[in-house]
């Protein structure tokens, strides 16, 4: 597995933006879907933090690391 570690990925959720304008789409999302723990993250990396954040409910889940098994030996800093 390859191990990741301050690198910034751009793990991002596949919808358009403009669904995320409209209000309807995102009050039924944040009932029907946060809710139950499915969110629509987008990777933000800065300088102080490393973290996923829901661009409906803003519930950020902060990364240490990324682990991607891929069969590798490999660490990336």
């Amino acid at each position: 597995m390859t191990i990741i570690r301050n690198k910034y990925l751009g793990i991002t959720h596949p919808l358009d933006d403009k669904l995320l304008e409209s209000p309807d789409f995102v009050e039924s999302w944040r009932l029907s879907n946060c809710k139950e723990g499915i969110h629509l993250f987008d990777e933000v990396h800065s300088l102080e933090s490393h973290y996923l954040h829901c661009d409906v409910c803003e519930l950020e889940v902060h990364i240490k690391e990324i682990v991607i098994p891929d069969g590798k030996d490999k660490i990336l800093e």
